[in-house]
């Protein structure tokens, strides 16, 4: 998805959070105001238990119609209970309030004085608990579609003996078979043209560098990352280097196979292995590690140094070894 597209769905997302906020605000409102509605003497018309049903089962609900009289004039309600919560859907509710509403029964009508006709004859209604409910959850499921929007991920907080904290790279656990998105997922074309996704390399371990061209970080990586490369083995298992192209030359701008081309050139990597995502949100640099059954081993944002590139690779390489012994990779 392009930074435009991130943006639109992540501000649709919000506008429909705070539409369904904006509604329960507004019944709770009118919940709070109905508790000083004035009475008047009504009639009930009808009463029955009505029944509706759909792929999720049958539902039932109280229809009382009442008549009174407001302001000099006649009304008709049908509104027993204003707020969240009168109708559950459950017959033995719908009954209880039927039997308490019979057919010809006089009743006290609650109606508002600003506008007679919405009227209810109960004033037990609620609704603030939902609202109260949304006010929570609101700002971090906000926060949610914020981050999986932007593909940011959070720093896994670690706390060692002194109690200091110390933030650290994700390390995945050995149930995770993503591919970080799913297997089948293809990056793009390779500065060949080729289509390359995660999975054609199923069998090796894969490592992965995001960069960008306007990224003035991605450069000095480049050149890491190839220089580590050129080892070939590490911890006695082939390991595949693969650079993603996460936009062009200019911020916001998507790669291309020329990108992925021109990058190769300038920093002496194997072109079929340079391929262009065209834009994303990804936060650059970033290295990612997938295990030769897809498992996400490890994945980290900002620079790392070779050495620092080398060192993670051995430890979780060699983890790996030890956990899967008998896991034969390609070598």
């Amino acid at each position: 998805m392009t930074a435009i597209g991130n943006i639109l769905a992540f501000l649709a997302m919000s506008a429909v959070m705070l539409y369904i906020l904006g509604f329960y605000w507004k019944k709770v409102r009118l919940v709070r105001r109905s508790k000083r509605w004035p009475s008047t003497l009504g009639e009930i018309l009808q009463s029955k238990v009505v029944r509706e049903s759909n792929d999720d089962g049958s539902h039932y609900f109280a229809k009382v119609v009442y008549r009174y009289s407001a302001r000099g004039e006649i009304y008709e309600g049908d509104t027993v209970q204003i707020g969240v919560g009168g109708n559950t859907g459950a017959r033995r509710k719908a009954k209880e309030t039927v039997s308490r509403y019979p057919a010809g029964a006089q009743t006290l009508v609650y109606f508002d004085p600003e506008k007679p006709g919405r009227a209810c004859i109960e004033r037990s209604g609620e609704g603030g608990w939902v609202l109260y409910f949304l006010a929570i959850v609101y700002p971090v499921f906000l926060l949610v579609i914020f981050l999986e929007t932007f593909q940011i991920g959070l720093p896994d907080i670690r706390f060692p003996a002194g109690g200091k904290k110390e933030p650290v790279a994700y390390v995945g656990d050995y149930g995770d078979y993503s591919y970080s998105g799913g297997r089948g997922k293809i990056y793009g074309p390779n500065a060949l043209g080729q289509p390359v996704g995660a999975d054609l390399f199923e069998g090796r371990f894969l490592f992965v560098e995001y960069a960008a061209p306007w990224c003035s970080s991605s450069g000095p990586q480049a050149v890491s990352f190839r220089n580590l490369m050129r080892r070939g083995t590490i911890a006695g298992r082939k390991v595949v280097f693969l650079t993603v192209m996460t936009g062009g030359k200019e911020a916001l701008t998507p790669s291309t196979r020329e990108t992925a081309a021109d990058w190769a050139g300038r920093h002496g990597l194997d072109p079929a292995r340079v391929v262009a995502e065209g834009q994303s949100g990804r936060t650059i640099p970033q290295h990612a590690l997938f295990s030769p059954m897809g498992q996400t081993l490890y994945r980290s944002e900002g620079q790392l140094s070779q050495d620092q590139m080398a060192a993670l690779l051995v430890r979780h390489v060699g983890e790996w070894n030890e956990r899967f012994p008998h896991v034969v990779s390609a070598r």
